[in-house]
């Protein structure tokens, strides 16, 4: 069973920010037997790298102080004569909460997410009304918005040729937001969901007339159970096609994967996030579960409904996640739960829980 890391560029260890912190990064992986590093190289609309694409503020402050240090160049150079596969990590639809002025005067109001009620997500950062809440928070564009479409393909394609080295392209955020409490489908007359941009709403109706209505209130509503079915159906079709242009755009050995809710009903029916479609359909070759939890019997309830997916093509990797746990023991216990239940690798999240929490993880071979 494969031992893959999620690398991020924030926190206490940000691996990307200077050659003694990629050092340090280098060595964790090489000692504690990790095989695939998914290495965040954009983040809140922010890259690590030299961009013509999105705002590389992080990558001008790094060279300001290291004017010869090319973080990601250097890690690819470093994996490869050590055999580990590292695939470009992208934050895809969240900005985050610290996004940038320049990444967000980029996109125009209109290709923010908006709920049923024509409410910005932008609003939902002010936390002082609890009755409703994100369930990541942050500023996300919506997929229907052109110009969303147009940065996430000029973002991947431009990272595909200026790294050929990339074993692959990792989409993170790359689904729907959704409230807590959820509202399970568009067809529920009660609660909220996104989606519902200017361009995304004009869009669907013009391929099917009719069946949004808005009230007197701007709110919009289904005119019967069939067309929330086709209004949903749209949004994952939407998403499915990012796939398939991402995958475009990618080698004949490159990899796509995803990181995807666990819950693959809530998957489904919140965010629009079709993960065993994809998995079954042969859209991406990899999805890691985010399952992260202490429950250890619904960690294995949710590796087992997606390992029914799972093909030769197309695997499933368990996320796990060390920052939950107060004990070496209890993580190697999901380590043993994911060898039994028949995953094809375990995802760790992440190198800078880890770094704190200085477990010593067991070799490949033993889990």
């Amino acid at each position: 069973m494969k031992k893959a890391l999620w690398l991020e560029v924030v926190g206490e260890s940000p691996a990307l920010s200077s050659p003694e912190l990629l050092e340090k990064a280098c060595g964790f992986v090489e000692s504690h037997d990790i095989s695939e590093v998914y290495l965040q190289v954009a983040r809140s609309g922010k890259c690590w790298y030299d961009t013509k694409v999105a705002d590389q503020t992080p990558f001008s402050q790094v060279q300001a102080v290291h004017p010869a240090f090319c973080p990601v160049s250097q890690f690819l150079a470093w994996a490869s004569k050590r055999d580990v596969k590292v695939h470009a990590w992208i934050n895809v639809f969240n900005l985050g909460e610290d996004y940038s002025r320049e990444t967000f005067e980029q996109f125009s109001s209109g290709s923010l997410q908006q709920d049923n009620r024509g409410k910005s997500v932008a609003s939902y950062l002010d936390r002082a009304d609890s009755t409703y809440a994100l369930d990541a928070p942050g500023v996300w564009l919506d997929p229907a918005s052109s110009q969303v479409r147009s940065y996430v393909h000029s973002l991947v394609e431009e990272l595909v040729e200026k790294f050929p080295a990339l074993s692959g392209v990792h989409l993170d955020f790359f689904r729907y937001p959704y409230l807590l409490p959820i509202r399970p489908s568009s067809g529920v007359s009660v609660g909220y969901d996104f989606g519902y941009s200017p361009e995304a709403v004009e869009s669907f109706l013009n391929e099917h007339p009719g069946v949004l209505i808005q009230d007197k209130n701007g709110c919009f509503q289904l005119q019967s159970y069939s067309g929330a079915i086709r209004w949903d159906s749209w949004r994952r079709e939407l998403l499915r096609g990012y796939l398939k242009d991402v995958r475009g755009l990618l080698g004949e050995k490159q990899q796509l994967t995803v990181a995807v809710i666990p819950w693959s009903d809530r998957a489904y029916l919140s965010s629009y996030q079709d993960w065993r479609g994809w998995l079954s359909q042969g859209d991406v070759d990899g999805v890691h579960l985010m399952s992260y939890t202490l429950d250890t019997t619904m960690f294995r309830y949710l590796l087992r409904q997606a390992v029914a997916f799972q093909s030769k093509n197309a695997k499933v990797f368990a996320g796990i996640g060390a920052y939950l746990f107060s004990s070496v023991e209890e993580f190697y216990k999901q380590l043993a739960i994911a060898e039994e239940e028949g995953v094809s690798g375990v995802t760790l999240f992440s190198y800078r829980n880890l770094v704190k929490k200085k477990w010593a993880l067991p070799k490949a071979s033993a889990l």
